[in-house]
């Protein structure tokens, strides 16, 4: 990372069953950051910040979460949404999967 306002904290922790449950506290429990994202299945996962800059891009493991800091707004593109839980800003973010079971999201 070469912006001192992005930061990006990857946590790891086994497998739990089904997050539907309490997807707020579960995601919030393993990573700090406006934009929290948490696995329960391998998904991939693209973040850009507002200038352009990328923060993620890469494949999130199963109990993995991660939390970023970056320029609004957010452009964020998961594959396997279904298996994917998202808060900004402390709100669970509502996954509508289109095409694929693919997700495109801007969060300002």
């Amino acid at each position: 990372m070469t912006s001192s306002t992005t930061t990006e904290a990857v946590f790891s922790a086994a497998p739990e069953g089904p997050i539907a449950s309490e997807p707020e506290a579960t995601a919030a429990a393993g990573a700090a950051g406006a934009l929290q994202l948490r696995a329960s299945a391998p998904s991939w996962i693209e973040v850009v910040d507002g200038r352009g800059l990328p923060l993620l891009s890469r494949m999130l493991q199963p109990g993995e979460a991660v939390g970023l800091d970056g320029v609004s707004p957010l452009r964020v593109r998961i594959g396997n949404a279904s298996a994917t839980t998202v808060l900004f800003k402390g709100k669970v973010v509502d996954l509508t999967p289109g095409r694929d079971n693919v997700a495109k999201l801007e969060l300002k």
